[in-house]
């Protein structure tokens, strides 16, 4: 029973851990920094899927909690995720939700806008941060995406907060539709998976895995950084920080309660079960056959039109 319960709270440690590596760090603080700005700015974060760009909102929103000043809500961040079929006042409504705020059906965005904007105010809003944009982009035509351009700049120019808009590298076709908003959003910013050909990208690969070896149950977790696992990990997630804290979960939760050692036979099972069940064999990073190459073919799970 103690090591079932040494495993559940492993999973959770690695699940919740913030990895603050550099380029994190760096967008991090260029969030930070949008807090104390006086003028509204806009920042677009893009990236592919399970490189991070999640944590890192959710780290900001951790860091700025709602509280209550002399009686009244303050809010400093505030947090939505577009659905995956967006409708024209989702992101309004959306971020009126956030705030336990309910609103008629009948009004129209801009209305949303004006009423979302003296709710900011009040509850003292300096950064809305609006995650999964590409939604917009990849469900919409040229008449939809400039109408959620002219949204996000309505929001902006009314709501007089910073907004930081995340998602896939779609989501820059948004800065196509409308001037005004591509001057708002000058500055992009990319976060990817770690490099393998980029030495300081892999070292700050190999610092990720030692942070996420004090959180595992093996003994010999440390392991995990070194020559035999740290390279294997490398492909095993394509450098991906959420595919890493995937594989380690599921190894956590496969390992025998007797035995929490750190092995290759766990972590090729692993890698079958959480990354792609068809990585068997030499197909299997952990596998001693497997020949250090990369898994981008096609019907492979890092193939750049298939990543799931």
């Amino acid at each position: 029973m103690k090591n079932d319960v040494e495993g559940l709270g492993a999973t959770r440690e690695v699940s919740r851990y913030i990895i603050d590596y550099p380029a994190f760090h760096d967008l991090r603080e260029r969030m930070e920094r949008m807090l104390r700005s006086p003028d509204p700015c806009g920042l677009l974060i893009v990236g592919d899927t399970r490189v991070g760009k999640t944590t890192l909102a959710k780290s900001v929103l951790e860091a700025h909690p709602r509280t209550i000043v002399d009686g009244t809500p303050s809010v400093p961040v505030l947090y939505i995720e577009i659905p995956t079929i967006p409708t024209e006042k989702s992101i309004a409504r959306a971020l009126m939700l956030q705030l336990d705020v309910t609103t008629s059906l009948t009004l129209s965005e801009q209305e949303l806008i004006a009423r979302f904007a003296k709710i900011a105010e009040y509850c003292r809003i300096q950064l809305v941060i609006i995650d999964e944009f590409h939604h917009f982009t990849e469900s919409s035509h040229y008449p939809k995406l400039l109408r959620y351009a002219n949204s996000v700049k309505s929001l902006m120019n009314r709501a007089s907060v910073s907004v930081v808009l995340m998602g896939l590298p779609s989501s820059r076709a948004i800065l196509d539709k409308n001037q005004q908003l591509r001057g708002r959003f000058s500055s992009v910013q990319h976060i990817g998976a770690f490099a393998l050909d980029d030495c300081v990208q892999f070292n700050d690969f190999l610092d990720v895995l030692r942070a996420l070896a004090e959180k595992l149950p093996f003994e010999n977790a440390i392991e995990l950084a070194g020559e035999l696992y740290g390279p294997r990990m490398w492909y095993a997630t394509h450098g991906a920080l959420g595919y890493v804290k995937k594989l380690l979960i599921e190894a956590i939760e496969m390992s025998e309660t007797n035995k929490h050692k750190l092995t290759m036979a766990l972590m090729e099972k692993a890698f079958t079960v959480a990354i792609w069940h068809d990585g068997v064999g030499k197909l299997n990073p952990f596998n001693r056959s497997f020949s250090h190459h990369l898994l981008d073919e096609v019907g492979q799970p890092f193939c750049p039109d298939m990543t799931f």
